[in-house]
């Protein structure tokens, strides 16, 4: 099972496929929830991220490229 688009699309307002979309304004915590609790319940095998900028998740890098939300939040935190 992959899931996906990790720290979550759902607030996404634009296609990720035509540029570049930002969400610091729109993201919420909650959208981690799903991905929590699948990771917690061992329903998951891979992680796919999302193309996505969230400058207080990283001000620099998309969540792709992004050390603070792939290995921070995602590894580290979620598990």
């Amino acid at each position: 099972t992959c899931l996906k688009h990790f720290p979550g699309h759902g607030s996404v307002l634009a296609d990720t496929h035509l540029g570049f979309v930002d969400v610091t304004a729109t993201w919420h915590e909650r959208e981690l929830e799903p991905f929590a609790r699948l990771v917690a319940a061992g329903r998951c095998d891979a992680v796919m991220s999302a193309h996505v900028f969230h400058a207080g998740l990283d001000p620099e890098r998309p969540s792709t490229l992004s050390r603070a939300v792939i290995d921070g939040l995602l590894r580290r935190r979620i598990g």
